[in-house]
């Protein structure tokens, strides 16, 4: 099946905070069982995937279901063993996320990978490719690497 039409990218790190309501049995002064609404706070892992297809996702989606890569329980996705993830779907364009809102989407021409480490983000920029190698540019922030050089 050629649907792939090129565009991919997989967000993973972070955790944000969400509510869930459940009911709890206690017992009252009497020693009855009564059933009290609750609210508990967890922190949910942060996960996006979004890609493109050459056609209407719809058929793709599908396929995944029949196969069982992909399953359905209520609104929610799960592919194979990830979390539950919410599906946004605009034609060819498929985004996956754990999130309270689907992330945003920027158009570029640039081929870069962003990520934060400790604080610290780095942004490596895709300048070609061979069969075995990758070759760019990294950008590292010095601003933590000489606060911490106290000689200096």
């Amino acid at each position: 099946m050629a649907i792939w039409a090129g565009d991919f990218c997989f967000e993973e790190g972070g955790y944000y905070l969400v509510s869930e309501k459940y009911i709890e049995t206690e017992l009252n002064e009497n020693f009855e069982p009564t059933q009290v609404e609750k609210t508990r706070y967890k922190n949910v892992p942060r996960y996006s995937l979004m890609f493109t297809t050459t056609k209407s996702a719809d058929q793709f989606l599908k396929r995944l279901l029949r196969k069982g890569i992909l399953t359905k329980e209520g609104e929610l996705y799960r592919f194979l063993f990830s979390p539950q993830l919410k599906l946004n779907l605009q034609e060819n364009k498929v985004v996956f996320y754990s999130t309270t809102y689907p992330p945003e989407t920027l158009k570029s021409q640039r081929n870069e990978i962003k990520w934060s480490f400790k604080g610290t983000q780095f942004e490596f920029q895709i300048d070609s490719l061979s069969q075995e190698r990758v070759f760019g540019s990294l950008d590292i922030p010095m601003e933590k690497i000489l606060s911490s050089i106290s000689f200096l």
